[in-house]
């Protein structure tokens, strides 16, 4: 994975936590974000994991929860 970034504002990898088992972002007054949107690229069955920065999301994405664990069942989009 790599962190990718085109806007100005100032996210480190390394504030990104755990938080049970979802990958949030950590401000420093210690508030928790959770800000993943995925988008279809043009190869079939891959996404893009993107970072909502200025919490507009265009139609071609949708928000997401990311987390740690694997999932019970698989669910096809």
């Amino acid at each position: 994975m790599q962190f990718v970034t085109k806007d100005t504002i100032d996210y480190s990898d390394n504030d990104f936590i755990v938080f049970g088992s979802l990958i949030t972002w950590e401000d420093a007054k210690g508030i928790l974000e959770a800000a993943w949107f995925a988008e279809e690229t043009t190869t079939e069955g891959l996404w893009v994991l993107k970072w909502n920065t200025d919490n507009a999301i265009d139609t071609a994405g949708f928000p997401i929860a990311l987390k740690n664990l694997a999932p019970t069942t698989l669910t096809r989009l």
